[in-house]
Protein backbone atom coordinates (compact mmCIF):
# COMPACT_ATOMS: atom_id res chain seq x y z
CA UNK A 1 0.00 0.00 0.00
CA UNK A 2 2.73 2.38 0.61
CA UNK A 3 3.86 2.02 -2.93
CA UNK A 4 0.41 2.82 -4.22
CA UNK A 5 0.28 5.93 -2.19
CA UNK A 6 3.61 7.00 -3.50
CA UNK A 7 2.41 6.47 -7.08
CA UNK A 8 -0.70 8.63 -6.55
CA UNK A 9 1.33 11.43 -5.02
CA UNK A 10 3.82 11.25 -7.87
CA UNK A 11 1.03 11.47 -10.48
CA UNK A 12 -0.54 14.50 -8.74
CA UNK A 13 2.81 16.27 -8.56
CA UNK A 14 3.41 15.54 -12.24
CA UNK A 15 -0.01 16.94 -13.20
CA UNK A 16 0.70 20.07 -11.24
CA UNK A 17 4.14 20.53 -12.78
CA UNK A 18 2.89 20.04 -16.34
CA UNK A 19 0.32 22.75 -16.09
CA UNK A 20 -2.60 20.47 -16.05
CA UNK A 21 -4.05 22.48 -13.22
CA UNK A 22 -6.45 24.01 -15.69
CA UNK A 23 -8.10 20.66 -15.94
CA UNK A 24 -8.90 20.78 -12.28
CA UNK A 25 -10.40 24.30 -12.09
CA UNK A 26 -12.12 26.82 -14.36
CA UNK A 27 -9.96 28.40 -17.06
CA UNK A 28 -8.77 31.95 -16.62
CA UNK A 29 -9.58 34.35 -19.45
CA UNK A 30 -6.61 35.35 -21.65
CA UNK A 31 -5.09 38.75 -21.06
CA UNK A 32 -6.63 41.50 -23.20
CA UNK A 33 -4.75 42.52 -26.42
CA UNK A 34 -3.03 45.88 -26.17
CA UNK A 35 -4.72 48.69 -28.06
CA UNK A 36 -2.68 50.02 -30.99
CA UNK A 37 -1.31 53.41 -30.22
CA UNK A 38 -0.32 56.15 -32.63
CA UNK A 39 3.32 55.18 -32.25
CA UNK A 40 2.82 51.47 -32.97
CA UNK A 41 0.81 52.10 -36.18
CA UNK A 42 2.96 54.97 -37.43
CA UNK A 43 4.83 52.59 -39.74
CA UNK A 44 1.62 52.04 -41.71
CA UNK A 45 1.73 55.63 -42.89
CA UNK A 46 4.99 54.90 -44.71
CA UNK A 47 3.70 51.97 -46.77
CA UNK A 48 2.34 52.43 -50.26
CA UNK A 49 -0.86 50.55 -49.51
CA UNK A 50 -1.80 52.62 -46.48
CA UNK A 51 -1.62 55.82 -48.52
CA UNK A 52 -4.20 54.53 -50.98
CA UNK A 53 -6.68 53.85 -48.20
CA UNK A 54 -6.41 57.21 -46.44
CA UNK A 55 -8.97 57.82 -43.85
CA UNK A 56 -10.21 54.24 -43.69
CA UNK A 57 -8.55 51.12 -42.45
CA UNK A 58 -8.07 48.61 -45.26
CA UNK A 59 -9.36 45.12 -44.87
CA UNK A 60 -7.11 42.16 -45.47
CA UNK A 61 -8.84 41.48 -48.78
CA UNK A 62 -8.26 45.07 -49.98
CA UNK A 63 -4.61 44.87 -49.03
CA UNK A 64 -4.23 41.49 -50.80
CA UNK A 65 -5.92 42.83 -53.96
CA UNK A 66 -3.70 45.90 -53.94
CA UNK A 67 -0.59 43.76 -53.59
CA UNK A 68 -1.82 41.49 -56.39
CA UNK A 69 -2.35 44.52 -58.65
CA UNK A 70 1.12 45.87 -57.88
CA UNK A 71 2.66 42.45 -58.44
CA UNK A 72 0.93 42.24 -61.81
CA UNK A 73 2.29 45.67 -62.81
CA UNK A 74 5.81 44.78 -61.75
CA UNK A 75 5.58 41.41 -63.52
CA UNK A 76 4.52 43.18 -66.73
CA UNK A 77 7.41 45.63 -66.43
CA UNK A 78 9.79 42.73 -65.78
CA UNK A 79 8.53 40.87 -68.87
CA UNK A 80 8.90 44.02 -70.98
CA UNK A 81 12.45 44.55 -69.71
CA UNK A 82 13.32 40.89 -70.37
CA UNK A 83 12.01 41.18 -73.94
CA UNK A 84 13.97 44.39 -74.43
CA UNK A 85 17.09 42.74 -73.02
CA UNK A 86 16.59 39.78 -75.37
CA UNK A 87 16.25 42.16 -78.34
CA UNK A 88 19.43 43.99 -77.28
CA UNK A 89 21.31 40.70 -77.00
CA UNK A 90 20.20 39.66 -80.49
CA UNK A 91 21.27 43.04 -81.85
CA UNK A 92 24.59 42.69 -80.06
CA UNK A 93 25.13 39.23 -81.58
CA UNK A 94 24.32 40.56 -85.05
CA UNK A 95 26.78 43.42 -84.53
CA UNK A 96 29.42 40.96 -83.33
CA UNK A 97 28.95 38.86 -86.50
CA UNK A 98 29.12 41.98 -88.69
CA UNK A 99 32.22 43.17 -86.84
CA UNK A 100 33.95 39.82 -87.34
CA UNK A 101 33.06 39.90 -91.05
CA UNK A 102 34.33 43.48 -91.41
CA UNK A 103 37.56 42.61 -89.62
CA UNK A 104 38.04 39.65 -91.95
CA UNK A 105 37.40 41.88 -94.97
CA UNK A 106 39.82 44.51 -93.65
CA UNK A 107 42.53 41.90 -93.12
CA UNK A 108 41.95 40.49 -96.61
CA UNK A 109 42.00 43.99 -98.15
CA UNK A 110 45.19 44.80 -96.26
CA UNK A 111 46.79 41.60 -97.53
CA UNK A 112 45.68 42.32 -101.12
CA UNK A 113 46.99 45.88 -100.79
CA UNK A 114 50.39 44.69 -99.63
CA UNK A 115 50.49 42.16 -102.50
CA UNK A 116 49.50 44.86 -105.00
CA UNK A 117 52.15 47.18 -103.57
CA UNK A 118 54.80 44.47 -103.95
CA UNK A 119 53.63 43.84 -107.52
CA UNK A 120 53.82 47.56 -108.31
CA UNK A 121 57.36 47.75 -106.97
CA UNK A 122 58.32 44.73 -109.07
CA UNK A 123 56.68 46.24 -112.17
CA UNK A 124 58.45 49.53 -111.53
CA UNK A 125 61.78 47.71 -111.55
CA UNK A 126 60.86 45.87 -114.73
CA UNK A 127 59.72 49.14 -116.35
CA UNK A 128 63.07 50.70 -115.52
CA UNK A 129 64.84 47.74 -117.14
CA UNK A 130 62.54 47.92 -120.18
CA UNK A 131 63.17 51.64 -120.51
CA UNK A 132 66.91 51.09 -120.40
CA UNK A 133 66.56 48.32 -122.99
CA UNK A 134 64.42 50.50 -125.27
CA UNK A 135 66.82 53.41 -125.04
CA UNK A 136 69.72 51.08 -125.75
CA UNK A 137 67.83 49.58 -128.68
CA UNK A 138 67.05 53.06 -129.96
CA UNK A 139 70.74 53.85 -129.92
CA UNK A 140 71.47 50.64 -131.82
CA UNK A 141 68.77 51.52 -134.38
CA UNK A 142 70.28 54.96 -134.88
CA UNK A 143 73.71 53.44 -135.33
CA UNK A 144 72.27 50.96 -137.87
CA UNK A 145 70.55 53.79 -139.78
CA UNK A 146 73.77 55.78 -139.82
CA UNK A 147 75.63 52.81 -141.20
CA UNK A 148 72.89 52.27 -143.80
CA UNK A 149 72.98 55.93 -144.91
CA UNK A 150 76.77 55.81 -145.11
CA UNK A 151 76.56 52.71 -147.31
CA UNK A 152 73.91 54.36 -149.53
CA UNK A 153 76.16 57.40 -149.92
CA UNK A 154 79.07 55.22 -151.00
CA UNK A 155 76.89 53.29 -153.45
CA UNK A 156 75.60 56.53 -154.99
CA UNK A 157 79.14 57.81 -155.42
CA UNK A 158 80.28 54.57 -157.01
CA UNK A 159 77.54 54.46 -159.59
CA UNK A 160 78.21 58.03 -160.48
CA UNK A 161 75.17 59.61 -159.12
CA UNK A 162 75.11 63.13 -158.03
CA UNK A 163 74.58 63.73 -154.44
CA UNK A 164 72.84 66.95 -153.49
CA UNK A 165 74.80 69.42 -151.49
CA UNK A 166 72.88 68.83 -148.27
CA UNK A 167 73.45 65.11 -148.51
CA UNK A 168 77.00 65.50 -149.87
CA UNK A 169 78.58 64.61 -146.62
CA UNK A 170 77.88 61.25 -145.05
CA UNK A 171 75.85 61.37 -141.83
CA UNK A 172 78.84 60.44 -139.74
CA UNK A 173 80.67 63.55 -140.92
CA UNK A 174 77.65 65.84 -141.07
CA UNK A 175 78.11 69.11 -139.12
CA UNK A 176 76.54 69.23 -135.71
CA UNK A 177 74.17 72.07 -136.63
CA UNK A 178 72.67 70.05 -139.50
CA UNK A 179 72.27 66.96 -137.33
CA UNK A 180 70.59 69.01 -134.60
CA UNK A 181 67.89 70.04 -137.11
CA UNK A 182 67.13 66.43 -137.96
CA UNK A 183 66.99 65.37 -134.28
CA UNK A 184 69.75 62.78 -134.65
CA UNK A 185 71.77 61.61 -131.72
CA UNK A 186 75.21 63.07 -131.26
CA UNK A 187 77.49 60.72 -129.32
CA UNK A 188 74.60 59.34 -127.24
CA UNK A 189 72.98 62.78 -126.70
CA UNK A 190 69.76 63.83 -128.35
CA UNK A 191 69.38 67.46 -129.16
Amino acid sequence: MGSMMRTIVTVLVAFGACGCGSMVGPAAPPPPAPEPTAQSSSYLGQTAIQEEFRGETPSAVDVALEWARKYSEVSTQRDDLLNENHAFRQTQQQHAVELAELRHRAERAEQELSEANALLLEMRGELGQWKASVLGFRGEMLDAQKAQLGAMYKIMRLIGGEVPETAATPPATMPQAARADTGEEIDGDTR
